[in-house]
């Protein structure tokens, strides 16, 4: 069976052995993320987040929140790829909870597979798109806190706003990523096709690796680019906040609670495995 894509549905084994491998992938990122987040601990106490409580109406400092939203979104695909390495594969599971109308006796494999698949592209989709809404609101707010420095925010695209920003931290060579995320968020009300305003392609080489965005089709990374652009998103965003031109705000404001960081309790338990 192949997706309007051109995509061919993979078995369950390759599921369960790609879900093995990004896995890996995510944990290694998250344990950088809890590194940058104890250090932020360590040398910003100031930047650390607010209580919360449901009328809320803004979190902490962006500093310190946009680490914490990433926890967030870095724990749940861990889960999900937990679940496509185990449940989301096994025929048993799947008979026994009626999923999709199955009856136990039919032949359900291909159709497993199938469902696992798209769900595999959700859970890698999704990352994106939160990684990439959450880096776009962080860069606001800092334009919003710097007063007049990197601009204003509402006037301004995105991608002025990150040059801007990427200039006055001298961070530059950072340019390429954020033009991936520019990309990735552009897409969030088509779909996930890439629709620009100038009706071309696009390519951009990123640290040895070029990655394709072709106009009228939808986005597809390689799953494991998924991850690698968030790994690399945490560390140069975390460059761009200990900057002296963003560091040394008075204050820095989030722009709402969203997601909120994972607790503090539950991080902990993750730093020890």
């Amino acid at each position: 069976m192949v997706e309007p894509n051109g995509h061919k549905w993979d078995d369950t084994d390759k599921i369960v052995e790609r879900s093995t491998t990004v896995s890996g992938d995510l944990r290694d990122a998250f344990r950088a993320l809890l590194r940058i987040i104890d250090a932020i601990e360590r040398h910003h106490p100031d930047w650390c987040p607010v209580a919360r409580s449901a009328d809320t109406a803004h979190g902490g400092d962006v500093r310190r929140e946009y680490f914490g939203k990433l926890q967030t979104a870095l724990v749940s695909s861990m889960l999900a790829r937990a679940f496509l390495a185990g449940d989301a594969v096994a025929l048993k599971w799947w008979e026994e909870n009626q999923w999709l109308g199955f009856e136990p006796d039919s032949e359900v494999e291909p159709l497993v597979a199938e469902v696992a698949l798209a769900f595999e592209f959700t859970t890698d989709w999704s990352l994106l798109h939160e990684v990439s809404s959450i880096t776009e609101s962080a860069l606001r707010d800092i334009v919003r806190s710097a007063h007049g420095r990197f601009g204003r925010a509402t006037r301004r695209s995105f991608t002025s706003i990150c040059a801007r920003i990427l200039k006055e931290t001298n961070l530059e060579e950072f340019a390429p990523l954020f033009r991936i995320v520019r990309n990735v968020r552009n897409t969030v009300h088509n779909n996930g096709v890439f629709l620009p305003d100038d009706g071309q392609d696009d390519s951009v080489q990123y640290k040895g690796v070029t990655f394709g965005f072709t106009h009228g089709l939808a986005v597809r990374l390689p799953f494991r680019s998924t991850v690698t652009i968030t790994h690399e998103l945490q560390s140069a965003m975390y460059q761009i906040m200990e900057s002296t031109a963003v560091a040394n705000l008075s204050s820095c404001p989030a722009s709402g609670s969203g997601s909120g960081p994972v607790t503090t309790t539950v991080t902990r338990g993750l730093r020890r495995s």
